[in-house]
């Protein structure tokens, strides 16, 4: 009773707040805090709507004392954490997570040990800090883990406070300072967050760990798990033993980073040295041939971006196919934690090696750094070594659609308190805002500056859309950059554009582009197309509505406006050509029944026949014993005997390897054909005819660029 009377003299009423919290009035919350905080009313709206990956799904609550009060929920990472604030005067004053209050960590020593029958992860970390100046502080981690007891070097107990996952300090050392800290915590967040079971035990996607500022900061790791199971750690494994049924390993990462990763279970793995490299692969449900294709998948991965970005920071690199994880993957820049089964190609979490582990984010700011790895996802496989240099660089540009979400928020302010909006304007508008500026600046430019980027950023700090902005702005002066920036990081929404009054005359192809509402910064490509198919492609840098012209010596055909959909604008059904991508995966699918797999596991039911109409079916099959796969072969230009298959010059062998095409029949539909056996399902863009290795690799294909529908005209 005392103690409730004392908040109430305080004008601090923690019940009717933890009310407040649990109903997600945030309007009541807002009328708590002290005047003067935008930063706080616009991070509280997420308590409403959740975060960008449903931080908050559990509810929320407050617990807090005189001092501080926190809003707290299970938290997954990646996402927002909780809401700490100060008691002033009776309103509370908000303290951002991205608040150092002058400490700073710089190195984890973690001992991890678990009760796997209970689900308790029971840890002791020596945390190295650096202090500078005096006062109150604090750290964070998942409000799963309860603190124990803290402890110098020396064995003196350090008094500490802890709501939520928010553990409180009135004081600390003036200088660098050392804590022993054990915590224990019940994991059992399948498919979320962390979790522990008799199959598996995750610590990924789980703040395990201290934080301060969400900051990264490297950390040496020893676990102890059953004997019989396999360690997953980030880093470089350092040793391991097994004594009295446990297993007892040691990681070294000292890469400074801001998510940390661990697993452990009975998994099957596999290993090989490609180069001066390790690539390997764990799973618990996967065969050896499974996991041996994904290895030797990632070896042209990393050697690319080695070659676009520097040297890569591990000896090697992995995937984990992780069942407690749940849907999607998660970098740990050493290996990636899968929840589904293990990738095909998978340049996308390799990429975050360097964007988000060389380079880190906290993703409370913006997600930067999922544009950067899904923009080389394109940049990987419109470059990679593999095939023919000019059929990828058609065949994998990224078809810039855009989402109302992309409406909502600005993507500098597309952080995790926007909410899923922010995962929308990271994985999608970002990616598509750099493929447009590789257009400007050129692949090689960009590339450049995305590595002095890497290079000069400190590997202690976060970054952010706007110490990229800053840079590519000061190398390419002459581009215009300010604008572009503004245009499409500064503002929601994307480019409506339209063609009209084409006209030639005068050796000159001019015509009207006029923009329905918000000029944009747009690098536009144009297609011209004369008699006998001959193509000539032109750059124009698009500011404005007016009238634009090219010079050409002939009359064409046809003018295309954006023929490979590069730009962020308004899209219409009819502008993508045909491709195999976007017709097999919904086409009816007819299999030779005397014929082996083509892709290895898919298992599609079979058949002995093609129908009459074989359009809108996925035909797998051999024109030696499917009848009618002959013709349709023919149609493609496929020549196909025995177990070779040739088109043009190129032949490939289908014991080990494939093609696909899209093939036009005589009453207007399509089919698509494949043939051959891959090891995985293939990405061939937005190719119509693909040549594939024993991988599923496209090696050579063809794509058509756009030659009907909107922004085009017949002249």
């Amino acid at each position: 009773m005392l103690g409730a009377l004392l908040l109430v003299v305080q004008g601090y009423d923690l019940a009717g707040l933890d009310q407040l919290a649990k109903s997600r009035d945030v309007a009541g919350i807002v009328g708590r805090l002290a005047p003067g905080q935008p930063d706080a009313v616009k991070h509280l709206a997420a308590i409403k709507t959740n975060g960008a990956y449903d931080t908050g799904r559990f509810g929320w609550k407050a617990e807090g004392d005189g001092k501080n009060v926190v809003l707290t929920t299970a938290l997954t990472s990646e996402d927002i954490g909780d809401y700490l604030f100060s008691i002033q005067n009776g309103k509370l004053r908000y303290i951002p997570e991205t608040s150092t209050l002058g400490v700073r960590i710089k190195r984890h020593s973690i001992v991890a040990s678990f009760d796997i029958q209970n689900k308790l992860a029971m840890i002791s970390d020596v945390v190295q800090f650096k202090s500078q100046g005096q006062g109150a502080w604090n750290f964070r981690l998942s409000p799963a883990y309860r603190v124990e007891s803290i402890e110098t070097t020396l064995g003196v107990n350090v008094p500490f406070r802890q709501y939520g996952g928010v553990v409180l300090f009135d004081s600390r050392p003036g200088s660098d300072f050392s804590y022993h800290i054990r915590y224990v915590g019940k994991v059992n967040l399948p498919q979320y967050a962390g979790s522990i079971s008799e199959k598996e035990i995750s610590l990924t996607n789980d703040y395990w760990y201290p934080l301060i500022g969400r900051n990264p900061a490297p950390y040496d790791l020893t676990t102890q798990v059953p004997a019989e199971w396999t360690p997953v750690g980030q880093g470089v494994k350092l040793s391991e033993s097994v004594n009295d049924g446990l297993k007892t390993t040691k990681f070294k990462m000292d890469l400074p980073v801001v998510y940390y990763s661990f697993a452990a279970g009975p998994y099957k793995s596999t290993s090989v040295k490609l180069g001066t490299k390790m690539y390997r692969a764990w799973s618990p449900r996967l065969n050896e041939r499974q996991l041996d294709t994904t290895a030797r998948m990632y070896a042209p991965i990393v050697n690319y971006f080695e070659s676009a970005f520097g040297p890569f920071p591990f000896p090697g690199y992995g995937a984990l196919d992780s069942p407690a994880y749940g849907g999607g993957a998660l970098e740990a820049y050493s290996h990636a934690t899968w929840g589904g089964g293990l990738p095909m190609e998978d340049s996308h979490e390799t990429a975050h090696t360097y964007w988000g582990g060389l380079v880190n984010n906290s993703y409370l700011t913006d997600f930067w750094n999922e544009s950067f790895a899904v923009f080389c996802e394109g940049l990987y496989s419109r470059n990679v070594p593999i095939g023919d240099p000019m059929s990828r660089k058609q065949a994998y540009v990224s078809e810039a659609d855009p989402i109302p979400a992309y409406n909502e928020h600005p993507i500098t302010n597309g952080g995790a308190y926007a909410g899923g909006v922010a995962s929308s304007l990271g994985y999608g508008k970002g990616a598509k805002v750099l493929q447009m500026l590789e257009q400007i600046v050129g692949t090689q430019a960009l590339i450049q500056t995305m590595r002095k980027w890497k290079d000069q950023h400190s590997r202690t700090e976060v970054a952010s859309w706007q110490s990229f902005r800053a840079l590519a702005i000061a190398r390419h002066p002459d581009r215009n950059l300010t604008r572009f920036f503004n245009d499409w990081l500064d503002q929601s929404g994307w480019a409506k554009l339209s063609l009209s009054n084409v006209r030639y005359a005068n050796r000159t192809v001019a015509f009207d582009l006029t923009f329905n509402g918000k000029e944009y910064y747009l690098p536009v490509d144009v297609l011209l197309e004369y008699p006998g198919g001959r193509q000539v492609y032109t750059k124009l840098t698009v500011l404005k509505s007016g009238r634009y012209s090219i010079e050409s010596a002939a009359k064409p055909d046809l003018i295309s406006i954006d023929p490979w959909n590069r730009l962020l604008r308004d899209r219409n059904a009819n502008e993508t050509p045909a491709s195999i991508q976007t017709s097999y995966q919904r086409n009816r699918r007819v299999t030779d029944a005397k014929q082996d797999w083509f892709i290895e596991g898919w298992n599609p039911s079979s058949q002995n026949s093609i129908p009459a109409d074989p359009g809108n079916h996925l035909i797998i099959g051999h024109p030696e014993t499917l009848p009618g796969m002959a013709q349709l072969c023919a149609k493609a230009g496929f020549v196909v005997k025995g177990s070779k298959l040739q088109y043009g010059p190129r032949v490939v062998d289908l014991n080990a390897g494939g093609a696909m095409a899209v093939v036009q029949l005589e009453n207007g539909k399509s089919c698509v054909i494949a043939l051959g056996k891959v090891r995985c399902r293939p990405d061939m863009g937005r190719a119509k005819l693909a040549l594939l290795d024993d991988f599923g690799r496209m090696t050579f294909g063809l794509t058509d660029p756009k030659r009907s529908g909107n922004l085009t005209a017949r002249l």
